[in-house]
């Protein structure tokens, strides 16, 4: 019985913004390789970059594929390796299927994919047969970046490998509206248990703040019934979940057990179905923040309890109500009542509501040190940078340029925003009018 999970989370510092301010650092930097040779058990170096203008940021990596040459392939289980910052363990360490969040059965070499490839979305994919896998993921790092790729554990024999990475310098990592500060840092964990029948397990957590960024499940089991289970959060220390699902298939955006198969959107799919009790599906969030503020568990169930009689919501119950005040969890109802207005069509099948599960979890989070209440030294040199650009009077750059290093969020805000230049000029000359707030 097997069951995975993909999260990546982001711990974040919010700023809302119309755009990421381009400045005279902003510069792309990458590189790519055509018939690169991998030798077994060997780990290459594929890329280095040094940062010149921090922070900088990977914003895409295209694996299209190893080719063994006198073996099987089993490019899907090449390694990707990220190393930021003279870390000697890879924060990044993804299997080549992992980059585009395919499940261990949706792949397997050349043999035809069973994820309904080709397809992808902006943030990542899955294109060809024997590979044609990419990722937008932002990696971020304020110093050094090294890659590296190794073939699969199991190739005995040289093979032939297709790389291709960029990025930019000066550049946050931004995660839909919300913009990271310029100390974040990409991580991942992974988890792999069997679970009994109701059994809870913490697949990912964390010690600062964060945002989720995306998750990947995959499912093997003898039958469906663990997508009852509700995704929990637990944050800044509460011990009340904030519930993110109504169930599996329902945290991944679809209902009634995935009972129309495969799909893929840019919020969530489902990449491999089998209709017995396996699947694997993932859920962005981009356009969706789950944020916190200090720490985080994040927590998944096999199945959940029939007997949810009124509850709110809790550790023990997924919520069957909205509730303003806890005491509302008191109802006069009983376990009888609810069985006895129980649908017709429901059947004794359908409430046994648990399954003895195997469950194997990644999670990708960025994290980074307590932030200070100001903007960040990126931020301020981006906003002057803007403003000397604009060609205002003496007296109201002085005046502009004082409000940005007190970190006067509406002169930032107007140098952030997207207008035009006439427009900035407009609403500055207002603003610097008005002494600066002590």
């Amino acid at each position: 019985m097997q069951l995975g999970f993909v999260f990546v989370f982001a711990s974040l510092h919010i700023t809302r913004s119309a755009g990421t301010l381009l400045t005279s650092a902003t510069r792309t930097f990458g590189h790519s390789i055509k018939d690169g040779i991998l030798l077994p058990k060997k780990e290459l170096e594929t890329f280095a970059h040094t940062c010149i203008a921090p922070p900088c940021i990977v914003t895409q990596i295209h694996l299209p594929s190893i080719k063994a040459l006198w073996e099987a392939s089993s490019w899907q289980d090449g390694r990707l390796r990220i190393y930021v910052d003279g870390e000697e363990t890879a924060s990044v360490d993804l299997l080549f299927g992992e980059v585009a969040l395919l499940g261990r059965k949706a792949v397997n070499g050349t043999q035809n994919p069973k994820d309904g490839s080709p397809w992808g979305n902006s943030l990542f994919g899955h294109t060809a047969k024997d590979g044609g896998v990419y990722t937008t993921v932002r990696v971020p790092f304020l110093k050094t970046l090294r890659v590296t790729v190794m073939n699969s554990p199991t190739a005995s024999h040289p093979a032939l490998f297709w790389m291709v990475i960029r990025g930019l310098e000066a550049t946050p990592v931004r995660l839909g509206d919300l913009v990271l500060p310029e100390t974040a840092k990409l991580k991942m964990v992974r988890t792999e248990k069997d679970l009994n029948d109701l059994e809870m397990i913490t697949i990912a957590s964390a010690g600062q703040g964060g945002a989720l960024l995306l998750t990947k499940f995959d499912a093997d089991a003898p039958r469906f019934t663990y997508l009852e289970g509700c995704l929990r959060l637990l944050k800044d220390g509460s011990q009340t979940p904030l519930f993110l699902s109504s169930g599996v298939e329902d945290y991944f955006l679809s209902s009634n057990y995935f009972d129309e198969g495969m799909f893929k959107t840019p919020e969530a799919g489902l990449t491999y179905f089998d209709n017995a009790g396996s699947l694997s599906a993932y859920k962005t969030h981009i356009r969706d923040p789950v944020v916190w503020g200090e720490s985080m568990q994040l927590i998944w169930r096999c199945g959940e309890s029939l007997f949810n009689v009124g509850s709110c919501g809790n550790m023990a119950h997924c919520p069957d109500r909205f509730c303003r005040d806890a005491q509302e969890n008191n109802t006069s109802e009983t376990i009888a009542d609810r069985h006895l207005r129980r649908p017709p069509d429901v059947s004794n099948d359908r409430l046994l509501l648990g399954t003895p599960a195997h469950y194997s979890t990644l999670v990708m989070f960025y994290t980074w040190p307590k932030l200070s209440s100001g903007p960040s030294a990126t931020s301020i040199a981006g906003a002057l940078s803007r403003l000397g650009a604009l060609g205002l009077p003496a007296g109201v750059f002085d005046n502009a340029a004082d409000r940005v290093l007190a970190g006067d969020q509406k002169v930032m805000g107007v140098l952030a925003a997207d207008l035009d230049v006439q427009q900035t000029r407009n609403l500055l000359a207002k603003l610097v009018e008005v002494p600066i707030e002590v």
